[in-house]
């Protein structure tokens, strides 16, 4: 992601999250979202004899929430990796004015 300094405008592209806007990141995380819920419900289910799902008419309703609550835990995902990002970044001094003061990370958008 870019940072810039308050200061002085100085403008860094550091750390590994993307410059840019990007699909494919987003699938990424909503892959993340889905195993670490798949790996909490087995914890919370534990070793029960594994059964058959049968939702009927009420598939109509899960799958679409499902899908709500996978992009809802991938922007959740996104932020605490955005705020991990810029803890770390935070504490670096401006090689142009020395000051500690930087922007929330931002991306160029699609790269365009």
């Amino acid at each position: 992601m870019y940072y810039k300094c308050k200061v002085c405008e100085h403008e860094e592209a550091r750390g590994c999250l993307p410059t840019v806007t990007c699909g494919v990141y987003l699938l990424f995380l909503i892959g993340c979202t889905a195993g670490i819920a798949a790996v909490t419900a087995r914890m919370i289910r534990g070793d029960a004899p594994p059964q058959a799902l049968s939702f009927g008419w009420w598939r109509l309703l899960v799958v679409p929430l499902s899908l709500v609550g996978a992009l809802v835990g991938a922007m959740i995902l996104n932020a605490i990796l955005e705020l991990m990002e810029y803890l770390v970044f935070a504490f670096r001094r401006c090689p142009n004015c020395g000051a500690r003061r930087w922007s929330w990370g931002y991306t160029r958008g699609f790269g365009l």
